[in-house]
């Protein structure tokens, strides 16, 4: 449900009392909603105010030009009160895609952005927003019609709460990521996610030469002016490999694979427009995909100074929970859940977090 915190975590006053001491900002992952939410089940329910809610699609479509972030089929079967019916499924078979060319949608999107922004958001995180508006017959991803709508949520924001920060997470190419920032003349995303960093970092490690990196880095201004670039080197996903088309060669690609397999993490794969697999993200905690060959003690530099080269660069840095505590590859949840991303997504207990960081020989205690 947008517009229920889970009862077990808290409350919007508890957000709101946060807001009042640190910037906040929210995740609004609208391209799709979950398939066990409170709007699925009425669209299912056929409930009129949910009516044409999500983007529905013939079985029989000849869909293999739509670019795909999964290996998954596209289309997913559900029952609804109507009978079965087939729903884009972009990211999973849980998470329902949302059809923007019903106009109630996009209202009732805005009216979830501007509740963030009312309970205290100070940026609101455009979620996978590079696959909103669905076009069967080509692509699908960047289409004209996303930047319009992307364009009147910054202007509803403008007129209403100025101040809140829009960031675009697009984890594609550096020419189509930065296109969020409204680069022909439109007021769009605030910040862009700088997703070539991360694999670049990853590349100039591994080659143990920083010349592509500083190559690249040499090319990334001319960004509209009040705009910046949002910087990381790890995240609840993995290290995406699409960034680095035209930068490297696939010679290199192959070789930031090997050494993640090598080294105990593991490799996601995408469908290419000929069928074949193509590597698609590195999934790994940062602390053993930057390691390589390296002991203990000089992956823990590595880490370090990684993140010392991420900070040091223009924009908004942030750093990922599991990397900030140096965290290790959690294989154990893997097995659990049968997702690769679950290597990087471990979970504390407080009790844990207080025995861990009170050691100073620990190494989250010495990343800190």
């Amino acid at each position: 449900d947008y517009h229920t915190v889970e009862p077990a975590f808290g409350s919007w006053t508890d957000i709101e009392d946060l807001a009042e001491v640190r910037h906040v900002m929210l995740d609004a992952v609208i391209n799709h909603a979950s398939a066990q939410g409170i709007w699925f089940d009425e669209w299912a329910a056929d409930v009129p105010e949910r009516k044409g809610f999500f983007r529905t699609e013939d079985p029989d479509t000849d869909l293999s030009l739509v670019v795909r972030a999964r290996q998954h089929p596209l289309l997913t079967r559900f029952d609804t009160s109507d009978g079965p019916v087939w729903v884009w499924t972009t990211f999973s078979a849980d998470q329902a895609d949302l059809d923007y060319a019903n106009p109630q949608v996009t209202l009732a999107v805005a009216e979830v952005l501007l509740e963030y922004a009312r309970h205290g958001a100070t940026a609101i995180r455009l979620d996978a927003i590079g696959f909103l508006w669905k076009d069967p017959s080509g692509p699908s991803i960047h289409l004209e019609q996303t930047h319009l709508i992307i364009q009147l949520f910054r202007a509803l924001l403008d007129a209403t709460f100025p101040d809140v920060v829009l960031v675009s997470e697009t984890n594609v190419p550096h020419e189509e990521n930065v296109s969020y920032l409204g680069l022909a003349g439109s007021r769009e995303a605030d910040m862009v996610y700088q997703f070539p960093l991360p694999p670049l970092v990853l590349h100039a490690y591994a080659t143990e030469s920083g010349s592509v990196l500083k190559r690249w880095l040499q090319t990334i201004d001319g960004i509209p002016p009040h705009t910046t670039f949002f910087n990381f080197l790890a995240s609840h996903d993995g290290v995406g490999l699409r960034p680095l088309e035209g930068l490297v060669s696939a010679q290199d690609v192959d070789l930031l694979v090997k050494s993640a397999v090598d080294h105990g993490s593991q490799v996601s794969y995408r469908s290419g427009s000929d069928g074949a697999q193509v590597p698609y993200e590195l999934n790994g905690t940062w602390l053993d995909l930057i390691r390589g060959t390296s002991d203990e003690e000089d992956a823990l530099i590595k880490h370090i100074a990684s993140h010392g080269l991420m900070l040091a660069l223009a924009g908004e840095p942030a750093i990922y929970l599991q990397s900030f505590l140096a965290e290790r590859n959690a294989n154990q949840l893997v097995a659990e859940t049968g997702s690769a991303r679950s290597i990087n997504r471990r979970r504390f207990t407080l009790d844990e977090l207080t025995a861990r960081l009170a050691d100073p020989t620990s190494e989250a205690s010495r990343v800190i």
